[in-house]
């Protein structure tokens, strides 16, 4: 590694007990998946975090570092939830994902270490709508389905439809589709910030489409791939 970056890396994790003595939102959960390419390995580092305090805030960032099975970190970066804007009790979530050079000569056990999201209270009105979803997910296609050796893409082809069930034109609705394997551990998360000059009037609805690649650990023949859920939340914030 180099050491420029080396050094990056360092202070950075050095930052991460300091991190965690602020005034910011824990990681409530976590998922890493480490797959091989040509020459990397990629890292992606999946979570949630939920707003416990009794007012709105809008979150930031926050902090993640990559180690080896040693404890020697190896990358640093940043991980950013959505939706940005929480009411009490309600929860962001986030994927970010990281590239190691092979020469690192790392195996499959990379840990993460997460510091707590930066979050400040906001003065804004967070309104959340209501969504209905339908998604397929590709059948594996062994002639055209991306795969290695520990693992294979599955596509992911969900319509949203958002409802308008206030009593005004809306715009600037946001949309964060979450996706979990069978055991409820997030695979990936997107965020889709609608054209902010498409209307939608009181009572009408917004359809939005998109595909998703998610990778599934293991041989297609025995990766399991049954319970694979889509989640999506809609919402928008009028600051004041």
């Amino acid at each position: 590694m180099k050491t420029s970056k080396m050094i990056i890396i360092l202070v950075l994790a050095l930052c991460l007990p300091l991190a965690a003595l602020a005034d910011r939102l824990p990681v409530k959960s976590q998922n890493v998946n480490t797959r091989a390419g040509d020459d990397y390995y990629r890292c992606d580092i999946s979570g949630m975090v939920t707003n416990e305090s009794d007012k709105p805030l809008f979150l930031s960032n926050g902090l993640y570092v990559l180690t080896d099975s040693n404890g020697t970190p190896v990358e640093a970066g940043y991980y950013y939830p959505y939706p940005d804007s929480l009411k009490p009790g309600e929860t962001a979530y986030f994927n970010a994902t990281s590239f190691i050079d092979d020469d690192e000569e790392l195996t499959s056990d990379i840990r993460v270490n997460l510091s707590p999201c930066k979050a400040t209270v906001e003065d804004a009105d967070i309104i959340r709508l209501p969504v209905s979803i339908e998604y397929g997910i590709e059948a594996f296609n062994e002639d055209t389905s991306e795969s290695s050796t520990d693992g294979f893409l599955r596509y992911i082809d969900p319509i949203v439809t958002v409802t308008n069930n206030l009593t005004y034109p809306v715009r600037n609705i946001q949309l964060v589709t979450i996706v979990r394997d069978k055991d409820g551990r997030i695979m990936d998360c997107i965020y889709h910030g609608i054209d902010g000059g498409i209307v939608t009037p009181a009572g009408g609805i917004l359809q939005h489409t998109s595909q998703i690649a998610v990778f599934v650990p293991g041989k297609p023949d025995t990766a399991e791939t049954d319970g694979i859920t889509v989640e999506v939340i809609a919402y928008m914030v009028s600051r004041g």
